[in-house]
């Protein structure tokens, strides 16, 4: 992540976040106007007070539309201020006592990290390990997520800068200790993100076993092995949690 700056300025990417867009016909030419005021600072000359509009000319535009929580979270009591789900960020449990029975991950959640595969399949096991443990002891299991995740960030042609971090934005590589930092864009991590990954994805991550528990007659939970059978950084080598958590929810099938 420490690299990020420095690829961002020798390309000449500039960034600008809470802004909307216009453009009048087909020229290169942009207009931004600011829509919120607890957004990350933008960079250059986007950099203006709220309600200005600012003209920039570009060779290659990406526009990313609002996100946001759905409404039925987002208006529901389990929603914190921003309309997450309102979860530890280590346990991945409800923070508020009533609500002790609900846990959440990836897209819906308030964890401070970013929402992606990545995340989901490192956030999996922790989810599964404590839930199964509140469900059959009424305690938390030991499990903890560090929020890992991993964005591969394309650089040019053929290279790509693969960012691994947890909260904080701490980096936790992969593959420093034999290939070095992973600020550096390398051919190698390209051919991750554009043949590995994928083929991981579809053969692994999404390959679900979905089993039902319930902690009373009027909770139930289904629960999928979101996380398929790809595990976080370990990739394809389970853990022990995740071991026991197959075996877990064959059982509860049968029950």
């Amino acid at each position: 992540m420490t690299g990020m700056p420095d690829n961002v300025q020798r390309k000449e990417v500039f960034g600008s976040a809470g802004r909307s867009t216009s453009q009048e016909g087909s020229s290169r030419r942009i207009r931004t106007q600011s829509r919120c005021r607890r957004c990350v600072k933008p960079q250059g000359d986007l950099q203006k007070a709220d309600g200005t509009t600012v003209d920039r000319e570009y060779s290659l535009l990406h526009v990313t539309p609002p996100m946001g929580p759905l409404d039925f979270i987002k208006n529901s009591p389990v929603a914190d201020a921003a309309g997450w789900v309102e979860v530890n960020p280590a346990t991945l449990q409800h923070v508020k006592p009533e609500f002790s029975n609900i846990f959440a991950v990836g897209d819906c959640s308030s964890l401070p990290t970013s929402k992606t595969a990545a995340a989901i399949t490192s956030q999996v096991p922790v989810l599964t390990e404590n839930l199964f443990s509140v469900m059959d002891s009424g305690r938390l299991g030991k499990a903890i997520y560090d929020g890992y995740t991993s964005c591969p960030l394309l650089t040019g042609y053929g290279e790509l800068m693969l960012a691994e971090f947890k909260y904080g934005l701490e980096p936790k590589e992969t593959f420093s200790s034999f290939l070095g930092d992973q600020k550096q864009p390398r051919r190698l991590f390209y051919h991750l993100k554009k043949d590995l990954f994928p083929w991981a994805y579809w053969n692994f991550m999404v390959n679900l076993t979905i089993c039902v528990g319930g902690f009373d007659s009027n909770t139930f939970i289904a629960l999928g092995q979101v996380g398929g059978k790809w595990f976080g950084p370990s990739g394809p080598i389970p853990t022990k949690v995740c071991i026991v958590k197959e075996d877990l929810c064959h059982w509860r099938v049968q029950a």
